[in-house]
């Protein structure tokens, strides 16, 4: 009976290794791109439609991402899909700030944030120059995005031209910067772009490199739609796909700047959100008018034509969105539910025009 028993725990570890070998089974990427948006915690729901759109279609080319997108873009261009869930679902504010600026609050599951405003203060006058600093997020980074990846990455570069892009603002120039690991061969270097592409100016930390300080690329571009185009028509890609971790319409329709936190604070996260709104939207459209530029034409939900590339935008509800508020509040419960809401969206409606944005172009 002992035997028995031996060689039954023996079989189940066998199964259990050949199902984790078979999750991490990487599979050729098809001739289409990524584009994953800003938006914090708001990644969660990203991530669980990356992983349904991988189930469904396969892997990518290559990843163009921000902020939250260049954390994630990683894992789905090496297709560690189940590294992705696990990070976007046990991450908290300790995972990334090692000054947290912020209070957590879900208040009738609507997640919100509180600035720790004696904190901020005390900073300003010790003449620090964010509210928040995140070298935990440095290492967290580190640690799901290994040098050995990076190795894997360069090397599927030459086999499947495997394409890590992050976009950062360079404060001193006030422009949006593209980083590609096709340029970049250090390491830390790499992994030190994607922590700049994720820090959000004035709550987070500012990364020195090369003499200039770098922040969050979505200060720019929210969307980095446009170094994806450019890289699409170069590289005689066919489809672009762009998923945006927010929905299209603002969010706090009934705002007051007297409502819940005040003149000070409630204006200055609101002037962020309308910025940031403002922003994604530009991008989009840049995106879409960047294909007329090439000398082709767009037909939103057009299935005409002979197609030579397409974009797909898949943008969360908004509902969803507005169940999210602060982008900055890391809540694990509620981001379980962000996942499993991308990932039911793909299911659902992978191929409904209502829930997403399809340009087509064909040329002349």
């Amino acid at each position: 009976m002992k035997n028995l028993f031996r060689s039954f725990i023996l079989l189940v570890i066998c199964l259990v290794a050949l199902l984790a070998n078979a999750q991490q089974t990487y599979k050729k990427p098809g001739n289409k791109i990524l584009v994953v948006s800003g938006g914090g915690a708001r990644g969660a729901w990203g991530a669980g439609v990356a992983k349904s759109l991988y189930n469904t279609e396969g892997g990518y080319r290559a990843v163009f991402g921000t902020s939250t997108g260049s954390l994630m873009a990683p894992f789905i261009l090496l297709q560690h899909y189940d590294s992705l869930v696990s990070y976007y679902t046990h991450v908290t504010q300790a995972s990334i700030f090692s000054h947290n600026p912020f209070r957590v609050k879900k208040k009738n599951g609507i997640v919100t944030t509180q600035l720790k405003f004696f904190n901020a203060v005390w900073r300003l006058i010790r003449g620090k120059s964010t509210l928040g600093e995140t070298e935990n997020l440095k290492m967290l980074i580190r640690r799901g995005f290994t040098a050995d990846d990076f190795k894997t990455l360069k090397n599927r570069f030459s086999s499947d031209s495997l394409s890590l892009s992050v976009a950062v603002t360079n404060m001193n120039t006030g422009r949006v910067e593209i980083k590609c690991s096709d340029n970049e061969i250090d390491y830390e270097r790499m992994t030190n772009w994607i922590w700049a592409s994720s820090n959000q100016p004035v709550f987070m930390s500012y990364v020195r490199m090369d003499g200039s300080d770098y922040v969050d690329g979505g200060l720019r571009e929210v969307v980095p739609l446009r170094a994806a185009v450019d890289y699409a028509i170069t590289h005689a890609v066919d489809t672009v796909d762009v998923i945006v971790n927010d929905s299209w319409e603002s969010q706090d329709t009934a705002w007051s700047v007297n409502k819940d936190k005040g003149y000070f604070e409630g204006g200055l996260i609101r002037v962020l959100h309308v910025y940031n709104a403002n922003t994604q939207h530009n991008d989009l459209k840049v995106g879409e008018l960047l294909t007329r530029l090439y000398g082709v034409t767009v037909n939103k939900d057009s299935a005409s034509g002979v197609k030579d590339l397409t974009i797909i935008i898949y943008s969360m509800p908004y509902l969803v969105a507005a169940s999210y508020k602060d982008e900055l509040g890391f809540e694990q419960i509620k981001m379980i539910e962000l996942l499993n809401s991308g990932i039911d969206f793909i299911m659902k409606h992978q191929h409904d025009a209502v829930t997403r944005q399809v340009y087509r172009a064909s040329k002349l």
